[in-house]
């Protein structure tokens, strides 16, 4: 968003939208521009003026309310000043909205509306058609974040309860009566925001659940409600109420509903080209939201180097907590070990990684942040026309376009699409393949990749979804490399290259690289979604491969993220790794829930489908956790997480009885990562049940010197805890073969 609050320039003047049902934001219609409004009271004083009857206040009874503590001269004199300001940072945009007329305070109406107020003041039995347009302003906790003194919160604690009670209303009214599918889907978005900051409230859970049954199936609505058991459980607050019992058996009485099928060209049989026949597929259907039985996909060889508060029942109770932003320090040093054969795998070059320092010293405060522009030519067939090439890049540009970070343009103009995707298909040695590149408007190529096409029927997205993936990291890394060489130190350059360092994976120097250009975004602007989101994803990873506990990390990571969803509702990586966060607490459940939002908001996100698949093995449904890891290793086989996804799926292999996969699994991990500490105690577990005390020696050997645990007991009751909730109750075949590893090989 551009910030504009200090464009001293004044412009005709614009509507002005002030959204509190979330964090504060105001932002000038109808281009979406976001005014920096910086003095907290100035955006409390806004925020009240924008919620009386009249939109005026007297000025005496503002000054006391702001400044309680001061005499009557110095709080008018604190007003004055307050209201300079607030000026000051409108002139550019809205110069008269703040009007002073003798002993009155007002806004001019016809220069902002309060998101808050329009919900107030609709009337859901004549107004249906605004219900659409009100329930995107959902976006977290009223007013979060903004906190003066006593006074103003217990006048904002009043209004929380009169705007919570209307939303229950809108809600219900959107599930008693049927209403356009375009309303019902917005409605379970802001269902589901009220349930990530009030996870108790069972009236909440009730309508979430059942907008859920309407929108997406029976499948949906039990998993929102098998999650929501789980926390009652965990916190001790015993089981539902019998309401939502019998909400449950209705659902239940539903039939199952068949996913939608992906809407565009005829399904394809995809195969890279050069790789192995991946026919014998498994056919059982992957957990993934909106995903059609035909997209399933196949076997991947195993080592393949390419492939708060307490419920009350009825209401939200609306936490009141200041979120501070701070650096998260305390992150794992790992111990990177010398391999040969692991070159390709080195997740950042000297070169850009000595850069980081530039560009943090550099560092410039520029919030502008837009979608990567491409654009996808039409792909050359065999034939003049032919449907075939046409329909394979109809369905490639309909995956794109689905990624949040990618902005697909129609003309190839080097000044609009800096970047392009083109296709070919040829015929060699009887087989038809695919070649697609993505390449700079100049002419450098950044991305080349080859498929077989085979005309029997198979999954229709697989290609789409591989090749969407590739060029969304293609994309990041390409613009974070141009920022780099040409010095730029913007924030959009630092969230670009700090995501750019995180996709590579984790290990000692991207690590704090990457937490490093993240804090420094985050100094330039604290209300920035993407930075908040990036603190978070670099503590809740440090946090798994170091199989530790830091519960104090962990609540800021939460907070991030639950400022960011407030900010950006739609942002994937904030789902995703507010599902990272509830995974390593072990809460399987809700972590299933936002793996499967952030799937929604990119369906192509293969680092959802592998943690979704973990998070599906801790509940014990092992087919559907296999299929899940497959499936994120063949759309993304060189993904920077690619070590990590291996120790998944050996975890299941094991799990399932089969030591040799396992095992198999696990050394690809450490091919992969040999930064990571879990794959080798994992392996050495793996070796005991094979037989092979050597290799389980050697192995249990290095992963004590790499986590700092040399005594067996102390380890295995830190195995018992921690990795998501602990191995013993989660793996238990993994627990007592580890246990094992280490008793013998002290």
């Amino acid at each position: 968003m551009s910030c504009v609050g200090d464009d001293r320039s004044v412009q005709p003047p614009g509507k002005l939208s002030l959204r509190l049902i979330g964090a504060f934001q105001l932002v000038l219609e109808p281009d979406h521009r976001l005014v920096n409004v910086k003095n907290k009271k100035a955006r409390a004083l806004l925020t009240y003026l924008a919620m009386q009857q009249n939109l005026s206040a007297p000025r005496t009874k503002l000054a006391n309310m702001f400044w309680p503590d001061c005499t009557d001269a110095n709080a008018r004199h604190s007003l004055r000043q307050c209201l300079v300001s607030l000026r000051k940072e409108l002139h550019g945009v809205s110069p008269d909205l703040v009007q002073v007329s003798g002993e009155t305070i007002a806004l001019d109406a016809q220069f902002i509306e309060a998101d808050a107020s329009r919900l107030l003041e609709l009337d859901l039995r004549t107004e249906r058609s605004q219900l659409a347009a009100v329930l995107p302003s959902v976006r977290g906790d009223f007013l979060s974040g903004l906190e003066i003194n006593d006074t103003f919160s217990s006048w904002a604690s009043d209004l929380r309860r009169r705007v919570v009670q209307k939303l229950e209303e809108l809600l219900l009214a959107i599930l008693e009566e049927p209403l356009n599918d375009d309303v019902t889907a917005k409605a379970v978005v802001a269902a589901q925001t009220l349930a990530e900051f009030e996870p108790f409230c069972e009236n909440c859970r009730r309508l979430l659940i059942g907008l859920t049954a309407r929108v997406h199936g029976p499948d949906r609505a039990l998993a929102e409600y098998r999650a929501f058991v789980e926390l009652l459980r965990r916190e001790g607050l015993g089981e539902p109420e019998a309401r939502t019992l019998e909400l449950i058996h209705q659902i239940e009485q539903l039939p199952v509903r068949s996913t939608p099928q992906l809407a565009g060209p005829r399904a394809l049989e995809v195969e890279y080209a050069g790789s192995s026949n991946l026919s014998g597929q498994d056919s059982s259907v992957f957990h993934r939201p909106n995903v059609a039985p035909d997209q399933v996909i196949g076997d991947v060889q195993p080592g393949a180097p390419d492939p708060a508060p307490k419920r009350r029942a009825g209401h939200f109770r609306w936490t009141e907590t200041v979120l501070r932003l701070a650096a998260a320090t305390a992150l794992i040093m790992a111990l990177p070990l010398a391999l040969q054969g692991v070159d390709r795998f080195i997740h950042v070059d000297k070169a850009e990684a000595t850069s980081v320092s530039a560009l943090l010293a550099n560092a410039q405060d520029d919030p502008t942040f837009r979608a990567i522009p491409i654009v996808i030519r039409p792909f050359q067939g065999l034939a003049n026309d032919d449907p075939l090439a046409e329909q394979l890049r109809d369905m490639i540009s309909h995956t794109v376009s689905l990624v949040p970070e990618l902005n697909m343009l129609s003309r190839s103009d080097p000044e609009l699409a800096p970047y392009v995707l083109d296709g070919k298909i040829a015929t060699e040695l009887g087989s038809q393949n695919l070649t697609v590149e993505l390449s700079r408007s100049s002419g450098e190529l950044l991305w080349r990749e080859s498929f077989k096409l085979n005309e029997s029927p198979s999954p229709a997205g697989k290609i789409a979804q591989r090749i969407t993936r590739e060029i969304e990291l293609a994309l990041i890394r390409a613009e974070s490399r141009t920022a780099i060489a040409r010095g730029d130190a913007s924030l959009k350059s630092l969230l670009l290259t700090a995501r750019n360092v995180h996709t590579r994976g984790v290990s000692s120097n991207t690590e704090v690289d990457g937490l490093r250009l993240y804090e420094k975004a985050l100094a330039l602007d604290d209300d920035s979604a993407q930075a908040l989101v990036g603190v978070s994803a670099q503590i809740l990873t440090s946090q798994s491969h170091s199989l530790r506990a830091d519960t104090d990390l962990k609540k800021r990571a939460e907070a991030y993220l639950r400022t960011a969803i407030s900010i950006d509702p739609n942002m994937f990586l904030a789902h995703f790794h507010m599902g990272m966060l509830h995974k390593n607490r072990g809460q399987a459940g809700q972590a299933i829930v936002s793996f499967d939002r952030a799937l929604q908001l990119n369906p192509s996100f293969a680092p959802a489908y592998a943690n979704l698949g973990h998070a599906l093995m801790l509940q014990g449904k092992l087919d559907e956790a296999l299929n899940n890891v497959r499936h994120a290793m063949h759309i993304s086989p060189n993904d920077g997480f690619f070590a990590t996804w291996s120790v998944f799926a050996g975890e299941i292999e094991l799990e399932r009885g089969n030591t040799e996969a396992a095992i198999d699994w696990f050394r690809t991990a450490i091919a992969r990562g040999p930064h990571l500490p879990r794959p080798y105690g994992w392996i050495a577990g793996a070796y005991e049940i094979a037989g092979d005390s050597a290799s389980s020696a050697d192995s249990m050997r290095q992963f004590r010197a790499m986590i700092g645990e040399r005594d067996a007991d102390r380890l295995m009751e830190r195995l018992r805890r921690v990795p998501e909730g602990g191995l013993a109750g989660t793996r238990p075949t993994l627990y007592r073969a580890i246990k094992l590893a280490a008793q013998r090989h002290p």
